[in-house]
């Protein structure tokens, strides 16, 4: 029968919805509280029971990171243009005073009209990312200033004829005249100052 089969989509529906990891918020267009995910729940330590017909500005606050743009502002934007909208880079302030980075993507829910009739909020804590990120550029800036302050001249180059550069050394104007900034921008070739005659040599050899 029908509604056997609707029960059986509606309890895989909910296993799903409950079983996800990341934070899903579910709202009417007024933007409160229908239903959130377990992975909700331990982002805010707090029970779905004690959130639910709460404005979601009252469990969280997000803030755009780029241009500070508010919550309200976007999911204002969301309801008028109809279309999902998503901040790559925001903070998430929680209502026991945390902050946490974190990606959110905020979709319209359309009804059998095709009227936006609630919303869908999927945040993505970026805490580790943010993290193992930092350690990176840490790293790379380590490297950079290594590779700065070394004799010689070092390099970081495409596979290509022209040795199109990605990172230079300051030693490269002892070396050839020029500073890192004419190669990387190629201003300067730096397979221009390769002799004619053994351009071949050198590319099939590297």
């Amino acid at each position: 029968p029908l509604y056997k089969k609707i029960h059986i989509i509606e309890q895989e529906f909910k296993t799903l919805f409950y079983s996800i990891g990341d934070t899903i918020i579910v709202t009417d267009t007024q933007g409160v509280i229908q239903k959130i995910n377990a992975g909700t729940e331990n982002l805010i330590h707090k029970k779905e029971k004690d959130v639910l017909k709460k404005h979601i500005d009252s469990i969280i606050q997000v803030i755009q990171e780029k241009n500070k743009v508010s919550h309200q502002d976007i999911i204002k934007h969301v309801l008028n243009t109809g279309k999902t909208h998503t901040m790559f880079r925001a903070s998430l302030y929680t209502s026991d005073g945390n902050i946490i980075p974190i990606y959110e993507s905020i979709a319209p829910i359309r009804n059998n009209n095709n009227t936006i009739s609630g919303l869908i909020f999927f945040i993505h804590n970026q805490t580790e990312e943010r993290r193992i990120q930092q350690e990176l550029e840490e790293t790379n800036r380590q490297l950079e200033s290594l590779f700065t302050n070394l004799p010689g001249m070092f390099y970081r180059c495409q596979n290509v004829r022209d040795w199109n550069m990605d990172f230079v050394s300051n030693g490269s104007y002892e070396l050839t005249g020029y500073f890192p900034a004419e190669f990387i921008s190629n201003t300067i070739v730096f397979g221009s100052l390769i002799h004619p005659d053994d351009k071949k040599y050198v590319y099939s050899t590297i």
